[in-house]
């Protein structure tokens, strides 16, 4: 990949990083594998087994990184798998309770959503879903 600039979004515009700094390191013990975490929050089996089996862990990586970059005053994180119950499909849910204005959510939650895009393709782009509530 090379240093290549990555784009992401702030609640100032899009900026650019190098890829370098997508990259999750590595295992010291290769035979084993890490358990997954998103914002110090260790995730649950069945999530982690989901985002291994669909390739996902890459785009959790991103979503972790806008999360922090969009959303500074995360108060509580909860992560979990829900199904689509029209078409069955599984999504990994990541889901903050936000101390912020209404207004200042709206424009974060844009600039979220403008760098999940360019980022992230489909069908990918629709298997990780961030919600929010506000405290």
């Amino acid at each position: 990949m090379g240093n290549r600039p990555r784009k992401y979004a702030g609640v100032d515009g899009i900026h650019e990083k190098p890829a370098a700094y997508a990259h999750a390191p590595r295992a010291k013990n290769p035979g084993k594998r890490p358990r997954l975490r998103f914002c110090g929050v260790e995730l649950p089996d069945e999530v982690a087994a989901f985002c291994r089996r669909r390739s996902l862990v890459r785009f959790l990586l991103i979503a972790e990184e806008l999360v922090q970059q969009l959303y500074p005053g995360v108060q509580n994180l909860r992560v979990y798998l829900e199904v689509d119950p029209e078409s069955g499909e599984k999504a990994v849910v990541i889901n903050l309770s936000l101390s912020i204005e209404v207004d200042e959510l709206v424009r974060r939650s844009d600039a979220f959503a403008a760098s999940w895009v360019e980022q992230v393709p489909y069908p990918q782009n629709s298997k990780i879903i961030v919600t929010y509530g506000i405290m």
